[in-house]
């Protein structure tokens, strides 16, 4: 039998392939415990109690709720935002459309964005707390966390050096949909702002600001983000991540960046993330003539950091949009 490997069930869970992640899990006896925990939250449907606050807990038990049929009923999109709408207009006393039933997923987006959100903002400051609402890696799911601190960095990029004001986040007790699918394993360490700044959740970078891991895998890579938006206005999610993952294969010291996003990979427009990190496996391995399977890691073995870096700067050089 096969050994259980972490960095696999991590996969499918960054991929949003929930029912893929327990199948793969419930095979090894060893991981009982995380076995119990899974069917607690999902097959027996028993939310977590994150905080006190009764009116947050209401929020996020919607949220819970769209989170079971998404990934574990895997109920269609359509259907499962409809459901959600459909919950926090009740919660929040608000009249549905006569035609929601013909909204396409878009349209149901832009209603949360414009309708449901503020609201939902509004009643969590009253709190205490901090909201951030809409869209991470193709599906919804709202940040709260109790503080902010700001800090500024001077950040060297391949055509500048940008100097970045970094908000420090503490207290979560909501980091979206893949924090939830994997008890707070796994989840955004931040993002940036369209008020030019970045956001960070500094509990997640426990050896420091000075650690390759913050400098690289979150300042250099949500700077790049910020300098995205002013140079191409309208880029889309997916591209942004192909240019930001770039810039950690440039400056990355080893390999293990690389590897991360070979399992996280997958060819599903989607989901933002694991979408730009199929692209660049698929550009890099024609830029080092690849030509076995790409996905698989033992193909990648002879290469140095150093020519993969290199190729990821030549990939960044040559960007235009619409790329991929």
């Amino acid at each position: 039998m096969e050994k259980y490997s972490q960095a696999e069930f991590r996969r499918y869970l960054l991929q949003g392939k929930l029912k893929k992640a327990f199948v793969y899990l419930k095979q090894f006896p060893n991981q009982k415990k995380l076995i119990l925990q899974y069917q607690e939250r999902f097959e027996q449907n028993k939310f977590p109690v994150p905080c006190d606050n009764e009116k947050i807990l209401r929020i996020l038990n919607i949220f819970y709720s769209y989170y079971h049929r998404v990934f574990w009923e895997q109920l269609e999109e359509e259907k499962a935002k409809k459901k959600l709408i459909e919950q926090f207009f009740s919660l929040l006393s608000l009249s549905l459309p006569e035609n929601l039933d013909e909204y396409s997923s878009d349209q149901l987006d832009e209603i949360v964005k414009s309708q449901i959100d503020p609201l939902l903002q509004a009643q969590v400051e009253s709190e205490g707390y901090h909201y951030l609402g809409g869209i991470t890696q193709g599906f919804l799911g709202p940040y709260i966390w109790k503080s902010s601190q700001p800090d500024t960095f001077l950040v060297q990029l391949p055509t500048q050096t940008m100097s970045v004001t970094v908000n420090m986040l503490r207290g979560f007790i909501s980091r979206s949909w893949l924090d939830y699918i994997s008890f707070g394993e796994i989840g955004a360490d931040g993002w940036a702002g369209e008020d030019n700044q970045l956001y960070c959740v500094i509990e997640s970078y426990a050896e420091g600001t000075q650690s390759d891991i913050f400098q690289i895998n979150y300042l250099k890579h949500e700077a790049q983000h910020l300098l995205d938006y002013q140079l191409f206005p309208g880029i889309s999610s997916a591209e942004l991540e192909y240019r930001a993952k770039l810039i950690e294969l440039i400056y990355q010291k080893g390999k293990q960046r690389f590897y991360r996003f070979l399992r996280e990979a997958d060819n599903n427009p989607k989901n933002s993330h694991s979408y730009a990190s199929f692209c660049i496996m698929q550009n890099l391995a024609k830029r080092l003539n690849i030509n076995q399977d790409p996905s698989n890691p033992d193909n990648w073995e002879h290469l140095t950091t150093e020519q993969i870096s290199s190729a990821a700067l030549q990939l960044y050089q040559e960007y235009q949009p619409g790329i991929i």
